[in-house]
């Protein structure tokens, strides 16, 4: 069992061990009165009494029928043991003081006091000015339990140091109880006895104790007679428990192990005693502890505000009460005749002695009620407000009797989660409103503690043929306490994250020793037997010194911990409905195998079997257990069956898969602490694996025959090398926290139509060349196309675009060339230079700014982008330095005065990493003086394609991937602006896009596509957001980039064509002229691809002011129209537009409204006129240059509009003026007759 303060020991009556009149709290009527004290009541009325005079122990017979109170107070010639909190950090000042009032074996921890203190100088505690409060430390229960223990058998210790030669030597085994030689001639004896070693050493001890740590030390002699031994009382309070595990280590103890827990110790923070033993395991000492002895005789819940109060006599309030269910405000316990009833009681709020600050904020109190009335001398009212959120409460009975407990909030916030736990009889329960919840806490639930459960020597198959199991003891604890409030105070919040794998193995108990405890049946011999988690601890100990002997002391408390576990027989939790495979918060991760964990110590290796299943967490398909990150793990070749991984978070130290071998993991973590050697088959779909995690003085290395294709690859602060010329690649995420040296190894970023890889460089990189596929989507265009490559490395060229079916052509003479488009060789690939517009040649202006390389050992400058005619067949790689960290890219706009310059400042860039960049995340400051928008070519054939815009969440989609180029603009003539792309644009976690785009928008905004009969499409959307005009404005809109087969679709901003038009809102008066161009006449159509988000009310719709329709829009609607030869040749700018009202009356002439078709015209031309107010008829001339009349119509209004049509067949070339009259409003427009 596990000690509150409290050696842990046997299963024997607690009744027995009920001594003196302890309190635990304060004397009062219904709460607190008068001044509050620095020293607890407990104290106060200890000195008052003038219980000095008392024996060491006093046991009291209770003769009396009434429930009373058990004295724990440890007291010694006029002497009390206590814990004092100091105002400070660092209690150094306090023991100072203290001691010079007499406290006698003072030790400090952290904030806290702890020793001897002269009960008369009680008094005086509340002038020493560096005392927040003092209060017991509670004197230990010990659980009774020439000769070696069964437990030695039953670990088959016997067995390992007969077959390795092991005996413990070169180990010293620190042992922490509440004495050693308080029984006078006790270790003499066992010295002659030959069951301890001689030379003990015995660093601190008290008088009046039991000798359990004497019992203990046995045992660990039993397991390993060549280990030295040493011992410190854990019976000196906290801070000289905490103080004694340090000396411990200082004494060379490479191995801890205690059966003793105070009641105080936190439940949901790590109290002092709890950061003593974590930090002595990062001094590299195992610590075992005693799991406990209380089984399931636990409540948690929340505390559940009730709104009643329970008063006092005078009518006083003790508090408002917890509802335990339904509106009951008491839970009913029976204790049995002779029972004990002692409850730690807590509540999720820091403890002043771990925190300092303001401590406890609640005030809680634990209520006993005999016979419906409340006695507060059997209950605890302790003040708790800025200490610690602790009560107590210890009573005996006489007889059979059944009390109601009450929990009362008397001051402060409801508090959350709240925990007693039960050391009294384990046949005091609860009747109703049980919750069976955990019992381990305090150090025993430290993270590094290895909490050792119990299970009896007779009831392991060593001992009992009729099992093949071993059976744990049904009064060996349960653990699962969160711990959520950190060492500074914060309440982190709690969730089963926070909850801690403990009891961590399973050890035996009840074997025999020389002295402790009292003789079984169950055994022929006449020996005490030694019962409870405080046995079974220093079994397990003892184990680990055997451990070290075998791996000449080089184990890790992380070794130590692993290899226990790894090869551990599992066991069952008898109190869930089915057997627990693998951990379980009663047995650990199983009982304790000495033979097979001083095997795998000396030579820490486990091989995979197969003989049960495919499960990797199935101990029996290892020959030395599940691996862990002190066993190696080999997969040979042969197995009936072979691993697979699909979840959780395996761990192995080396890892090696043997030619013939395969591992298939779908899903999990798969942790490999040193190499992994991989000459079989590892290929995975799924899942990560994790390398570096622990440093190696060569390596870790990726070795092997055969090349590890990594789903997801973390790389973690001990970096991996790569030693194989077979090489590795990673499928999906690469994360770097540490290096991966390639080392002249190929290592390869794959890309393929199941994704693209990526890396995360959080802290590492790679050192040294890496390849990086670029795969191409073919779904647009299958064969050869122009796509916008970028270089992820440094130090790539022009050559290194080569493929199997592609090799690079540059052709240097294309660059001056008059006809660069009839060049010979044509290149097939190109960069991009903006200054170039203002050549005379054959191009269109923006395509003059497209060079050849003069030769494919040109390098591939990260940041820029290149235009490359390949096949969507073909994967391109690109084998460099992976690009990292910030890179500037300067660009530069021709002067306004320069030729073209409307064309110029267009630069194509390229996304420099081996990630995906999002374009959202770039800041203004690192793209200041560019236009925001950018533009990506998708190609649908093997010169056509098209360019789809993006700006302020509006377009294809600010996803850039790995390897794509993009065009951006700077915004203003004759300046340079410097872009820097920076780790933080980059994405970490997988993206869809490949080099095509869509994206959804959640403003108001119309989508509309123009496209050909065949399938080819263009883009244009419009969209509202606060601040928009319908003038450009590089924040909002995005210029068009035309599309190099002519077929376009944008808007009109006087003479600035937009491919994303932004508006400050759209109403009813908003109309957007629309400018078209087709590559050849024939029958297209334009389409609502998406409209979202209009305002109530408002009905987009499309005019066409060729033929007079205004068709309303909705999602999908498709307005089909026929293109002569006549109007291809410029765009069409004057006859759709996209309006939010239909056509109506207007009060006059606009050009806007106004539609001309065909203009040029040849021999006829088409005029769409709107209906005008207050007009009958609408009159058009025609004028040619100078002036005169060269054709008349005129027309009667209708409400709907008028359409007029002028004949221009015989007139001459040019350009004439079209003058309308409607009512009073007139209007010209210019038309070319051709």
């Amino acid at each position: 069992m596990r000690k509150p303060l409290l050696c842990v020991g046997t299963l024997l009556a607690w009744a027995g061990l009920v001594a003196g009149t302890s309190t635990v709290s304060f004397a009062q009527d219904a709460k607190y009165s008068g001044a509050k004290f620095k020293a607890a009541t407990e104290l106060r009325e200890l000195a008052d009494s003038k219980a000095a005079n008392r024996p060491k122990t006093t046991t009291r017979t209770t003769k009396s029928a009434e429930p009373e109170k058990i004295d724990l107070l440890q007291i010694q010639d006029g002497y009390v043991v206590i814990d004092a909190a100091a105002t400070s950090a660092d209690g150094h000042q306090l023991l100072q003081q203290l001691q010079q009032l007499g406290l006698k074996q003072g030790s400090v921890y952290g904030r806290v006091v702890s020793g001897l203190f002269p009960i008369d100088k009680v008094g005086q505690l509340e002038r020493v000015e560096t005392l927040r409060f003092a209060t017991p430390a509670y004197q230990p229960m010990h659980n009774v339990g020439l000769v070696t223990s069964q437990g030695d058998a039953s670990l088959m210790a016997d067995k390992a140091r007969a077959t390795y030669g092991v005996s413990g030597a070169g180990s010293k085994v620190g042992v922490i109880s509440d004495s050693y030689g308080s029984i006078a001639g006790g270790p003499a004896a066992g010295v002659a006895s030959g069951d301890l070693p001689a030379d003990v050493q015995v660093l601190a001890d008290i008088t009046g104790g039991t000798d359990e740590g004497r019992a203990m030390a046995e045992i660990v002699h039993d397991v390993a007679p060549g280990a030295q031994i040493a011992f410190h009382t854990a019976n000196l309070g906290q801070a000289g428990f905490a103080s004694g595990i340090g000396k411990l280590a200082d004494a060379g103890c490479n191995i801890v192990v205690d059966d003793v827990i105070y009641f105080a110790e936190p439940m949901f923070q790590d109290g002092i005693i709890a950061q003593a033993v974590d930090q002595v395991v990062a001094r590299n000492v195992p610590y075992f502890s005693a799991a406990g002895n209380q089984a399931r005789q636990s409540y948690q819940a929340t505390f559940k505000n009730s709104g009643k109060e329970i008063l006092a006599a005078d009518g006083s309030s003790y508090g408002v009460a917890h509802d335990f269910g339904g509106g009951d405000i008491t839970q009913s316990v029976r204790i049995p005749a002779g029972g004990t009833l002692r409850l730690s009681f807590q509540w999720a709020q820091p403890f002043y002695t771990v925190s300092g600050g303001t401590g406890a904020q609640t005030d809680l109190d634990l209520l006993v009620l005999v016979n419906g009335v409340v006695r507060t001398s059997l209950s605890s009212l302790r003040d708790n407000i800025g200490g610690d959120p602790f009560e107590f409460i210890s009573i005996s009975f006489s007889t059979a009797t059944t009390v109601e407990l009450a929990i009362v909030k008397y001051a402060g916030p409801d508090p959350g989660l709240m925990k007693y736990v039960n050391f009294g009889s384990s046949t005091a329960v609860p009747t109703e409103y049980v919750t069976n919840s955990s019992t381990v806490f305090g150090h025993a639930n430290a993270t590094s503690a290895v909490a050792v459960a119990a299970s009896p020597w007779y009831n392991t198959p060593v001992f009992n043929t009729n099992i093949t199991r071993p059976v744990v003891e049904s009064f060996s604890s349960q653990g699962g306490t969160p711990v959520f409030i950190t060492t500074a105070g914060v309440n982190t919040g709690y969730d089963d994250s926070k909850i801690r794998r403990k009891p961590v193995v399973t050890g035996p108990d009840g074997g025999n020793n020389t002295f402790f405890g009292s003789d079984t049946s169950l055994d022929p011999d006449a020996y005490p037997n030694f019962f409870g988690t405080s046995a079974a601890a220093p079994h397990v100990a003892a184990v680990a010194a055997l451990m070290q002997e075998a791996a000449r002391n080089r184990l890790t408390p992380v070794d130590v911990t692993n290899l226990l576990t790894a090869t551990a027989q599992d066991m069952d939790d008898p109190f869930t409905p089915e057997f627990d495979t693998g951990f379980d918060f009663r047995t650990g991760y199983g009982f304790v195998q000495a033979d097979k964990a001083v095997l795998v110590a000396g030579s820490p290796q486990t091989t995979w079997t197969g003989a049960v299943s495919t499960d990797w967490f199935t101990a029996q398909n290892w020959t030395a257990g599940v691996p862990n990150a002190s066993l190696d793990a080999t997969i040979p070749s042969g197995a009936p069956r072979y691993p697979v991984l699909t979840a959780g978070m395996p761990t192995t130290r080396a890892l090696t898969i043997n030619s013939g071998a395969s591992l298939t993991q779908s899903g999990g973590t798969l942790d490999v602490r040193g190499n992994l050697t991989n000459n079989g088959t590892f290929a995975p779909t799924g899942g990560a694996v994790a390398l570096g995690t622990a440093a190696a003085s060569d390596g870790p290395n990726i070795f092997g025959s055969s090349t590890t294709r990594f789903w997801d690859l973390t790389v973690n602060t001990a970096g991996v090398r790569l030693g194989t010329s077979a090489g590795a690649s990673v499928r999906r995420v690469l994360t770097l926290t540490g290096s991966l040296a390639t080392q002249g190894n190929t290592f390869t970023l794959e890309s393929s139509s199941q994704g693209d890889a990526l890396v995360v460089n959080s802290g590492g990189e790679v050192v040294g060349a890496a390849t990086v596929q670029r795969y191409i989507d073919p779904s647009l265009n299958p064969g050869l196309g122009y796509r916008h490559y970028s270089s992820p490395v440094r130090n790539s060229t022009v050559a290194d675009l080569a493929t199997k079916g592609f090799q690079p052509v540059v052709n240097a003479a294309y660059n001056s060339s008059p006809t660069p488009d009839q060049v010979m060789p044509f290149p097939t690939v190109f960069g991009y230079d903006q200054a170039r517009v203002v050549l005379s040649n054959s191009l269109y202006n923006f395509d003059k700014g497209f060079f050849s390389p003069a030769t494919t050992s040109a390098p591939l400058v990260p940041g820029r982008g290149y235009d490359v005619n390949i096949s969507a067949s073909e994967l391109v790689d690109f084998t460099g330095t992976l690009t990292n960290g910030d890179l500037s890219v300067k660009l530069d706009r021709n002067a306004a005065d320069t030729p073209n310059s409307d064309d110029a400042g267009w630069q194509l860039m390229g996304n420099p990493y081996p990630a995906p960049l999002d374009y959202s995340r770039v800041a203004p400051a690192d793209r200041a003086g560019l236009e925001e928008a950018i533009y990506v070519y998708s190609s649908t054939s093997q010169y056509d394609g098209q360019y789809r815009a993006y700006i302020n969440g509006v377009g294809g989609n600010p996803i850039i991937p790995v390897g794509q180029g993009f065009f951006a603009r700077v915004a203003t003539p004759g300046t340079s602006s410097t872009f820097v792309f920076r780790n933080s644009q980059r994405l970490t976690s997988p993206d869809a896009t490949s080099f095509q785009r869509s994206a959804a928008d959640a403003r108001a905004l119309v989508q509309l596509e123009l496209g050909t009969p065949a399938g080819a499409a263009d883009t244009f959307y419009a969209y509202a957001e606060a601040g928009a005009t319908p003038a450009f404005d590089d924040a909002f809109d995005a210029a068009k980039l035309p599309n190099p087969k002519g077929l376009n679709l944008a808007s009109l901003a006087g003479s600035q064509r937009l491919a994303i038009d932004g508006r400050a809102a759209f109403t009813a008066a908003t109309t957007i002229p629309l400018a078209v161009s087709v590559p050849k006449a024939g029958t297209y159509s334009l389409s609502a691809a998406a409209l979202r988000n209009l305002p109530a009310g408002l009905t987009a719709y499309l005019h066409d002011g060729q033929t007079g329709q205004t068709v309303p829009l909705a999602a999908g609607t498709r307005y089909t129209f026929s293109v002569a030869a006549s109007q291809v040749a410029a765009p069409l700018a004057d006859r759709f537009t996209l309006r939010f009202s239909p056509l109506a009356a207007v009060a006059s002439l606009s050009a806007t409204e106004v539609g001309v078709y065909p203009n040029p015209a040849h021999e006829r031309f088409t005029v769409q006129v709107p209906a005008v107010a207050a007009a009958s008829s609408v009159q058009a001339e025609l004028l040619n240059s100078l002036g005169q009349t060269v054709g008349r119509q005129s027309a009667a209004q209708s409400a709907t509009g008028t359409t007029l049509t002028l004949e221009t067949a015989g007139l001459a070339a040019g350009v004439y003026v079209l003058r309308l009259q409607a009512g009073s409003s007139t209007l010209t427009k210019r038309v070319v007759v051709q």
